[in-house]
């Protein structure tokens, strides 16, 4: 797919400014990246709202399942202690904390879970 006119003047920007720095782009044979809509943070900012969703940030848990979603909107969770450690909650209560934040997100409809097989 050629390149419009605005990814060539960001690239020329860059030489200008970083010449010889690594910039990641998302490109093959980059791995480990995920799409992300524009209003993530918006959203991530109304899950810290203590008046949405009181004392209960679960805007890390939300950006983990997100980032794992590969594009068609399922998560084939394998490890809770997993998640929970890359959503931030570590300690005795991480993976107790992370369930708790899954029900409140579910509640609130931001996400639909099913046990696996």
């Amino acid at each position: 797919m050629p390149k419009t006119a605005a990814q060539e003047r960001r690239e020329q920007i860059r030489e200008e400014y970083w010449s010889g720095e690594i910039a990641w782009t998302g490109e093959k044979p980059e791995k480990g990246w995920f799409r992300a809509p524009r209003t993530l943070p918006l959203l991530l900012l109304l899950l810290k709202s203590k008046k949405f969703v009181g004392n209960s940030d679960a805007g890390g848990v939300y950006l983990e399942l997100f980032s794992r979603h590969r594009d068609t909107g399922i998560v084939d969770m394998v490890s809770s202690g997993e998640h929970s450690y890359a959503a931030g909650y570590v300690g005795t209560r991480g993976v107790r904390t992370w369930q708790e934040r899954m029900k409140l997100l579910e509640n609130l409809g931001f996400i639909k879970s099913k046990l696996g097989s």
